[in-house]
């Protein structure tokens, strides 16, 4: 219901706010694994040459990778030294896992070392890393894509403690110390290993804000996949992905995009709302938008694909904080018809030109207007008009509009 005199009208065909479109995520890292195929090509001289020019200047040393190992199997390390005698405090002196090549992101795992053959054993994390916990949502409305459920634990394929090195796509096992004398290395030596998962091939996510403005996660399809979900894990530089991960979304397709945008917000208050009393009482005055400890949490966005036989190993990922410079959360209508004026307009040359959006990292700014004249029509509609407050002078009058297209 319309509070207009006017009978005829124009109406704004679809507003599509121009987004900036396309996300990258950092350039991948370099791994042992790319080492070891380009020795296999007819360049194998040429690498060689490289690496020995260069090795002086590597922080690490690293060793020929470790394909499928196992979710539950032990690594083993020899060791011909005595280790209760040798005065280091922790099997991990010695070696230990990581998420990362950098070695700052320790995997929780436990240690055995067996003093008869002295081999060291080192078992999959109490914890493993990067499981999949179930959403809410996926529980109650999506229990057809819902597969490896535990209603105890919550927690999809769970595999008990010590039993699962995780979904991660490669670890890295760092040997610090030399394995006959026990003496501590110059260079860490660097063992990276995959992880055979149920499903082998991994998805390649890629991240955009599609031309309606939505945020729109894609992937390519993977051979035995019965349905890919889109997880949400914690994750810090120093720790790395958290344990478990929340499903976010989840379908048999090769895309998906969230209902809404809150679960990209990195505020607390955006700028738009900054100067409110109440906002200024709790945090004092200020212009850009209020930012807790918490929104400062980083999350990261990955896709895993399922069957009824487990998972593959998590995708590439993309942060909350990176995404939500480049997603709108919502637009600011009363700023913008105050400074702009309405989309309904009696002509097309009175049509406002921009919006006002918060972004879902709190920002206030301007976003230009596409119209969709190609596939606007027109029509004529029932409007109801009234000119008294009490709307006692209510009636119908019949008005000509342009419109989308149904």
């Amino acid at each position: 219901m319309k509070r207009k005199k006017t009978l005829a009208f124009i109406c704004a065909a679809t507003m599509t706010i121009a987004f900036v479109s396309g996300c990258t995520g950092p350039e991948p890292l370099k791994k042992a694994a790319d080492k070891g195929k380009l020795e296999m090509v007819s360049n194998k001289q040429l690498a060689t040459d490289i690496q020995e020019k260069y090795q002086d200047k590597e922080k690490y040393e690293y060793e020929k990778p470790i394909r499928d190992v196992a979710r539950d199997e032990s690594l083993f390390v020899d060791v011909d030294f005595d280790i209760k005698a040798s005065g280091y405090e922790n099997y991990t002196d010695i070696a230990a896992v990581y998420q990362d090549p950098e070695l700052t992101q320790r995997v929780g795992t436990h240690f055995d070392w067996n003093a008869e053959d002295r081999i060291m054993e080192i078992t999959p994390p109490r914890w493993s890393v990067a499981g999949l916990g179930s959403s809410e949502d996926l529980i109650q409305n999506q229990k057809d894509l819902l597969y490896g459920y535990d209603k105890v634990s919550t927690i999809l394929f769970d595999k008990d403690e010590l039993k699962d090195w995780g979904n991660l796509q490669q670890y890295y096992m760092a040997r610090f110390v030399d394995e006959t004398t026990g003496e501590k290395l110059e260079k860490p030596v660097i063992t990276p290993f995959t992880v055979k998962h149920e499903i082998e091939r991994t998805p390649n996510l890629k991240f955009e804000v599609n031309e309606n403005g939505e945020a729109e996660f894609s992937w390519n399809k993977i051979e035995g996949a019965k349905a890919y979900y889109l997880v949400e894990y914690a994750y810090a530089p120093e720790k790395g992905y958290d344990m478990v991960g929340l499903i976010k979304g989840a379908t048999d397709e090769t895309s998906w995009s969230p209902d809404s945008h809150v679960m990209f917000h990195t505020f607390s208050v955006s700028e738009a709302d900054r100067n409110q009393d109440w906002v200024i009482e709790k945090y004092g005055e200020g212009t850009g938008p209020v930012i807790t400890e918490n929104d400062m949490r980083e999350y990261r966005y990955a896709v895993v694909a399922v069957n009824e036989n487990g998972n593959s190993a998590i995708s590439n990922s993309f942060s909350k904080h990176q995404i939500a410079k480049m997603t709108a959360s919502h637009e600011e209508g009363k700023k913008s018809i105050e400074e702009e004026g309405s989309r309904y307009a009696e002509s097309f040359e009175k049509l406002p030109s921009y919006r006002w959006v918060t972004m879902c990292d709190g920002r206030l700014v301007q976003k230009l207007i596409q119209y969709d004249i190609e596939n606007a029509q027109e029509k004529k509609e029932t409007w109801g008009e009234y000119e008294n407050p009490d709307m006692s002078d209510l009636h119908n009058v019949e008005v000509e509009i342009v419109k989308k297209k149904q």
